[in-house]
Parts: structure tokens; sequence; C-alpha cells
């Protein structure tokens, strides 16, 4: 496990021109699954100091970190789990940092396909909604010992799960039927040809 993300970034940025070919992708695209090879990011930001607007330009082959970061931040989860598993508070804030750290890197690089904004605003409710359950995880730790205000914080916690699949699964329902009844409208003018 830890010899792959270090075999996998090197490989895959020495080979960076190959990546859209098919010939390569049929070998290894499970290496760089969903990324966007296509296009560079820019980000504009204030430079406090000299009062100037600074752009950067993140080229397009450090969207191929975004599997490693993401192995990376699953063995740490793991390993805080067992190192920590007495103290809850603490794995609980390590989530919430990987967790950050996750949200930032996928802001600033978009390292995903999307075909649409709309997936790419779902992506980004979802990051929220983890990091406001983790949030909300810090309180049923040693910081809070009465269960009366567990219990009442944990239908918060599934208040605010249940909003996120009900908006999920609206999406995805709404993309369903407008698939479908786009098939039907695209029969129907076949048969009047």
């Amino acid at each position: 496990m830890v010899a792959y993300p270090v075999f996998q970034v090197p490989f895959l940025r020495k080979n960076l021109d190959q990546l859209p070919e098919d010939n390569f992708k049929d070998k290894y695209e499970q290496m760089y699954p969903e990324i966007d090879l296509r296009r560079n990011v820019k980000v504009v930001a204030f430079d406090s100091i000299t009062g100037k607007e600074l752009v950067v330009e993140i080229k397009h082959e450090k969207a191929l970190l975004q599997p490693l970061i993401f192995l990376m931040r699953r063995a740490t989860f793991v390993i805080t789990m067992f190192f920590l598993r007495d103290k809850a508070f603490y794995s609980v804030f390590v989530i919430i940092g990987l967790h950050l750290i996750w949200m930032a890197f996928n802001h600033v690089v978009k390292p995903l396909r999307n075909e649409s904004v709309r997936t790419h605003n779902t992506e980004i409710m979802n990051d929220w909604t983890i990091l406001v359950t983790m949030y909300m995880m810090l309180l049923f730790t040693e910081i809070i010992s009465k269960p009366e205000i567990r219990y009442n914080i944990g239908w918060l916690l599934v208040g605010s799960q249940g909003l996120n699949i009900a908006i999920s699964l609206g999406l995805v329902l709404t993309d369903t039927i407008t698939a479908i009844v786009g098939k039907i409208k695209q029969c129907c003018a076949k048969k009047k040809r």
C-alpha cells in the first residue's frame, strides 16, 4: 500500500503525454480514474504585503496527485483509528484536518472531470456535509457527557445526513427522468420520419 502511491505519481508524470491515448488508457486508466487532464487551472490570490493580485497557474498534471492524496487520506484514517482509539477527540480532530486538506485540494486543483456545474456543486455539498458531520462527531466525544444533549445532537446529525441524501437522490432522479424523456422524444422523432 505504501509502495503503490510512491510508484504511481512518478510513473504517470513520466508518461503524461500518453495518458489520453487509448492504448495507454486500456492498461493504466484505473490509476487515474475520472481525472481531468485537459486543462490548467488559474488561481487568483491577493498578496497582503505588496497589495498586488497574484495569478498562479496550476498545471493539469497536479490533478494526478488526487489518487495519491485519496489513498494517503484513507491510510492515515486507519492509522489514526488504530493508534488513537482511546482518544476519540484527537482522532476526530485529525480526520477533520485530513478532510480540510482534501477539500482545499479539490477546490484549488479541480482534478475530476465534471460533466456539469451541478455535478461539481453536488461534490462540494457532499464535502461540506461530511465536514459538518465530523464537527458534530466532536460533540460525541468526552466534551459532552450528558446523554440527553448527545441524543438531541444525534437528531441534528440524522437530519443533516437525511437532507444531503434527499438532495442527492433528487438530483439523480431528475437526471434519470430527463434522460428517459429525452430518449422517448428521440424515439418519437424517429417514428415520425
